[in-house]
């Protein structure tokens, strides 16, 4: 089963970095600048694999086989920044803190690295939440490359986290927007990412400004508020 899983993440390297694809990704890019004014690209590679860090026990109860070591997540990121590295001229949006939430300065030295690269922070409180004084340093260092998200949908119902009910909603509120201690990072009966509480960050309304509206406007060339 090793072998299996070693060679399944050696493919999945491949498929992400190989500069075969270059040339997809440059008519990409080409299409989407002439079609649609130059939306962004929003690489996912750890949630393709599903990949499982190893202290959030739901999940692994409710997905087993889907538990992948650690020791793969780091070559998984390492072959996407070789591709935003080798396309500057795509914006790129990191999708789940660019699936490094527990690292918040491995994920700020990438923002240093790639101008391109910007994170949005969906279905990461959990993460962000129990490193409240780091979160909100990421958050005031880049606060023109963050943007809000939930990785939410109307059918979520079985993750109540993900389901864009009210509920959810006040979770990021009191995360962003407020010092409380101690708190659910989910409206769900059971925590589905780890059974632990998150602190507040009291981010001020200019920096909330950008999370919530500017960078996003900004990126898909909308009008500031």
């Amino acid at each position: 089963a090793p072998q299996v899983v070693y060679q399944g993440i050696r493919h999945h390297v491949r498929q992400v970095a190989g500069r075969g694809q270059d040339h997809v990704m440059r008519l990409c890019t080409h299409l989407v600048d002439r079609c649609t004014g130059g939306l962004p690209h929003l690489p996912d590679v750890l949630q393709r694999l599903r990949v499982r860090i190893l202290d959030r026990r739901e999940d692994h109860l409710a997905a087993p086989e889907q538990a992948f070591l650690r020791m793969f997540v780091s070559a998984l990121l390492a072959a996407r920044n070789r591709v935003i590295e080798r396309h500057p001229n795509t914006t790129f949006i990191g999708l789940h803190v660019a699936n490094r939430p527990e690292n918040l300065d491995e994920v700020s030295s990438w923002l240093d690295t790639y101008p391109n690269l910007h994170v949005e922070i969906g279905a990461r409180l959990g993460e962000l939440g129990r490193q409240p004084r780091r979160a909100r340093k990421f958050f005031e260092d880049h606060a023109d490359r963050v943007l809000f998200g939930t990785d939410a949908s109307p059918n979520g119902t079985t993750v109540p986290q993900q389901d864009l009910e009210p509920e959810m909603f006040r979770c990021y509120f009191r995360f962003l927007e407020t010092v409380d201690e101690y708190f659910d990072y989910s409206p769900a009966p059971t925590p589905p990412q780890g059974r632990w509480k998150i602190y507040g960050i009291g981010l001020p309304d200019e920096i909330l400004k950008k999370i919530y509206h500017d960078n996003a406007a900004r990126i898909l060339g909308l009008p500031l508020a």
